[in-house]
């Protein structure tokens, strides 16, 4: 009886697992065909990537209905699981898509971009769908190996080489921390387990194992903080933002973000309860500390993508504002938080796909007066940048607008009126520096700024897949924000 029932949560576990499977083979098969083929760059390699992306992300949408939030061998098989799958590998294609533009596009067509990519792509699910340290730790091992090798794909200019080996280091730091903080942990409870790590921790009589305990508490919030671009530890994340490749960038402020920030969702939601910890207190404080830097360092650039770094550190600060409610484990408290996400990624990947086809020699490395006279120029892509920033600024007739309201409803519902006017006074503070473009796009011209007008790039839209990004990303943001109704009931059904 015994072997049967553990033969049928090996079945069940492999079929549940079979999206992530799904990425895993897909990298194994672009690697085989990179033997075979000795090592000669092609589009060979992308498409077995796009192809395992796509099916990775349809079969975690089809699995999706039967999730029923069982867990087998410390992986969750719940929804959130399976739409987390969907984001990552979305996400990650639409990065993959961006590096084959532009200057990007023979390094893109090499074996081990794909392979690395694949591989990054994995572990990143693995680690959003781990119900214990064990879990994320592995996934964290796969990411880091992934990310070490991409560096080596993509390190062209000194400046992207050193931002890539910055985003390993800090991984490297961030992966250091979580060992520490899984050994402490298991020393003072016994497991690995996020869930049953907050029985035993009620359970602890001995001073020493509540030390232990506690230390590795402050671990783990240091190695998150590091992942989710947390003051002060995620002040790293701009520098890398600016400096690195736009693919680069893009996995990072998109589906390394939303992995991780699910990983926190779930360890917060044990964390809220354990004893002695001032959880709700600790993470208030990094929230808004989080907030105030994006906020006075974006306020102040010149250079968008710079501003766009910064502006992640704001998203990553309200999201954090979530996690420091009371009841962390609520299916509301999941619905604003993955609806944030959602919209967040969406814009950020757009953006940056369109920053790309105005400066494709500059890597989309723009100073914001360069905008200036773009309405005239071309209208059809001012219109969407200007849709794009009105997202991420929370603005209504987008998609920003309804995850910006759940996650102040939310808050407000869960009785933090100080948090609730944390996020309030943050969306004004962002509404003025990301409609700052938009406004000099559509009132300022060229010659107000005294810009060389031939230093412009001439907008023409010669690039297939940033094209398609942008259009995706664009369609998205404008038909849920008008439309959201269906995109809610599966995010809060989700939840």
């Amino acid at each position: 009886m015994l072997e049967n029932m553990a033969e049928q949560d090996v079945i069940g576990a492999a079929i549940s697992f079979f999206p992530v499977a799904v990425i895993f083979v897909s990298a194994f098969l672009a690697m085989l065909a990179a033997i075979i083929l000795g090592m000669r760059p092609g589009w060979f390699y992308p498409i077995i990537a796009f192809a395992g992306l796509v099916a990775a992300a349809t079969s975690s949408w089809f699995l999706w209905e039967y999730f029923d939030g069982s867990s087998s061998f410390g992986f969750m098989f719940d929804r959130t699981s399976a739409l987390s799958w969907m984001l990552i590998s979305g996400t990650v294609l639409f990065g993959l898509m961006i590096s084959m533009s532009g200057s990007y596009k023979k390094r893109s067509l090499r074996p081990e971009n794909s392979v690395l990519v694949m591989f990054m792509a994995g572990g990143l699910c693995v680690v959003a769908c781990s119900a214990d340290m064990l879990g994320i730790l592995a996934g964290l091992v796969i990411v880091l190996a992934a990310l070490s090798g991409i560096v080596s794909v993509f390190g062209g200019k000194p400046r992207e080489v050193e931002s890539q080996v910055k985003s390993v280091f800090f991984m490297m730091i961030a992966l250091g921390f979580f060992i520490l903080a899984a050994t402490f942990m298991f020393g003072a409870a016994g497991t690995f387990d996020l869930g049953a790590i907050v029985g035993d921790a009620w359970q602890m009589s001995s001073e020493l194992d509540r030390v232990f305990f506690l230390f590795g508490v402050t671990m783990i919030v240091v190695a998150f903080g590091i992942m989710i671009f947390a003051f002060p530890f995620g002040m790293w994340f701009v520098d890398f933002f600016d400096g690195a490749p736009a693919p680069a960038s893009v996995y990072a402020a998109t589906s390394l973000l939303i992995s991780f920030q699910i990983a926190f969702m779930r360890f917060s939601a044990s964390a809220v309860s354990m004893p002695k910890t001032n959880w709700q207190t600790l993470i208030s404080v990094f929230s808004i500390a989080t907030i105030l830097a994006g906020l006075l360092g974006a306020m102040r650039q010149e250079n968008i993508r710079r501003m766009l770094g910064y502006s992640v550190l704001c998203h990553s600060g309200l999201l954090l504002a979530a996690f420091a409610l009371p009841v962390a484990a609520t299916s509301q408290l999941k619905f604003a938080i993955i609806t944030y996400l959602v919209a967040y990624a969406v814009a950020m990947a757009g953006t940056m796909a369109l920053l790309m086809l105005l400066s494709p020699d500059s890597d989309g490395d723009i100073e914001i007066n360069r905008l200036a006279g773009l309405s005239g120029r071309n209208p059809v892509l001012a219109a969407t940048f200007s849709i794009f920033m009105m997202s991420m600024a929370g603005l209504p007739l987008t998609i920003g607008f309804w995850a910006r309201f759940v996650l102040i409803k939310t808050i407000l519902l869960e009785g933090s009126g100080v948090l609730a006017a944390v996020v309030g006074a943050a969306s004004l503070g962002m509404f003025y520096f990301m409609m700052r473009p938009v406004a000099i796009i559509y009132f300022r011209r060229i010659g107000e700024l005294k810009i060389d007008e031939g230093a412009y790039n001439d907008c023409g839209l010669t690039s297939l897949p940033l094209v398609a990004v942008t259009a995706i990303a664009a369609v998205v943001t404008v038909f849920f924000g008008i439309l959201p109704e269906n995109f809610m009931a599966l995010v809060m059904a989700s939840s």
